[in-house]
């Protein structure tokens, strides 16, 4: 992002230019500047108010913790017996009933959940890593399937043995991708996930 400092210092500095007699494209390319980006900046209050994102309206997630959830992240945080333990290891604590989605929010506030969409997206298919923080992608995987059973799951893991495979099959994985990956077969297998779900859309 541009500086106002910077914005008005180029702005000066084309039109001086364009009143020498340059053309407005090659004064621009000069100062590496797009001149749609100039006609921007031209419009509104552009060139008097440096950045909009302090003042920006930032909805509150759908999946974000409540007042009570963050009281009781604090409340545990404070205990004597995590008194030398890092952040990281709250989100087990706080999360009642062994909920992985708890934990996920604890750790990540500002994402929603692993098979869980924002509002206005569609999600077609999911890449389940086996190792993630928290919880084992097999543990979490039979509870995506439980909430979105037509969403393909694409399981990977470092570990390609059978049994490994067997479980992630019988838990509900369309596929099992060993590391390190076939991208080329992975996009081969998106595309055909993709055409599904836009054929299921007709």
């Amino acid at each position: 992002m541009t500086r106002l400092e910077d914005r008005q210092i180029l702005m000066r500095d084309i039109a001086r230019a364009r009143a020498d007699g340059a053309r407005l494209a090659p004064a621009c390319a000069l100062a590496g500047l797009d001149p749609r980006t100039l006609q921007r900046w031209k419009t509104g209050d552009r060139l008097s108010i440096s950045d909009r994102r302090p003042d920006a309206d930032r909805p509150v997630p759908s999946h974000a913790l409540s007042e009570a959830e963050q009281a009781r992240i604090i409340a545990v945080a404070n205990e004597p017996r995590f008194s030398e333990t890092p952040p990281g290891a709250f989100g087990h604590e706080c999360a009642a009933h062994d909920e992985s989605s708890t934990r996920w929010r604890c750790r990540y506030p500002h994402q929603p959940a692993p098979g869980r969409s924002a509002p206005g997206d569609e999600v077609i298919l999911l890449l389940l890593d086996i190792n993630m923080p928290g919880i084992s992608g097999l543990d979490l995987l039979p509870k995506i399937k439980g909430s979105k059973p037509r969403l393909p799951v694409f399981v990977i893991s470092v570990y390609g043995d059978a049994d490994t495979v067997s479980r992630a099959r019988k838990r509900g994985a369309e596929e099992f991708l060993t590391k390190p990956i076939d991208f080329a077969k992975l996009r081969r297998d998106i595309m055909t996930v993709h055409a599904d779900a836009m054929r299921r859309d007709v």
